[in-house]
């Protein structure tokens, strides 16, 4: 009779696997003596006695009865997705922290370049860049005639742009700078 009372009052324990809450369930039940519907006592048990209300309330619904091995199936079944979304959720707020932290390393080490160091120093005048090399550097150093130089002089637009290039500062906004960061 006191292994009767311990079979139909066993549930799982808070931390007790479904593998170990099923074979002390069997373990109880053949001391119990119940023969022929011992498979469906125990499976009952099991039903009733499981930490996942959820799943026991699924497994009442079901439309024919299940046999001990469905419901064994079942619920190990269950323990084991469950313990692996717990892994996968543990490894993606893992992740995800990673990633954050590698997010802000990015913008908290890195300081923007500022503007006035694409300038050469302001002790050293700008040189020539490799496509001025080919280039002459007034128009009367030109070997190539121009009509404009040969015919007339230059008109007022003409002696305008060059005398805005001529005084126009350059986009770093150093004054002493001249370079025009092309």
């Amino acid at each position: 009779m006191y292994e009767r009372c311990k079979f139909n009052s066993r549930i799982q324990g808070p931390e007790e696997s479904v593998d170990s809450f099923i074979t002390d369930l069997h373990t109880i039940a053949r001391k119990c003596e119940y023969g022929a519907i011992q498979d469906e006592l125990v499976r009952d048990r099991i039903v009733c006695g499981i930490k996942n209300k959820t799943l026991s309330v699924q497994i009442h619904n079901m439309e024919s009865e299940p046999s001990l091995d469905t419901v064994t199936n079942r619920v190990r079944h269950s323990e084991l997705v469950a313990a692996n979304q717990h892994l996968l959720r543990q490894q993606q707020t893992v992740e995800v922290n990673q990633i954050k932290r590698k997010a802000n390393q990015k913008f908290t080490r890195n300081a923007p370049t500022p503007i006035t160091s694409l300038c050469p120093p302001r002790d050293v005048p700008a040189t020539p860049t490799i496509e001025d090399a080919g280039r002459p550097q007034t128009l009367s150093d030109s070997p190539i005639p121009s009509p404009t130089r040969r015919h007339a002089p230059p008109d007022a637009a003409t002696a305008s742009r060059r005398s805005t290039r001529a005084t126009q500062k350059p986009k770093c906004g150093d004054p002493t700078c001249h370079s025009r960061h092309s």
